[in-house]
């Protein structure tokens, strides 16, 4: 029997988006640590951890809001970041 593995691939992948896409529409994170943010470490009734929570990071939240406040005044982001 031959695998297809690109169907498979496929497959693993829909499934993964689907997943992911849920997880943000519950309002969690989608994976990774953006700037600004902290993760939240939390325990279900059953002691495992609550995946997925974070929350805002104010010390790095003032940063990263004066970097789009200036890129939307039409500083580049090559000036901003020599700022």
């Amino acid at each position: 029997m031959l695998w297809n593995l690109s169907d498979t691939h496929q497959s693993w992948s829909g499934g993964r988006h689907r997943g992911l896409r849920g997880r943000v529409e519950d309002g969690k994170s989608g994976g990774g640590l953006c700037y600004g943010y902290r993760i939240v470490k939390k325990l279900d009734e059953r002691g495992e951890p609550i995946r997925g929570d974070r929350e805002i990071d104010e010390a790095q939240a003032i940063v990263a809001r004066r970097i789009f406040k200036e890129f939307a005044s039409g500083i580049s982001l090559r000036a901003i970041a020599k700022l």
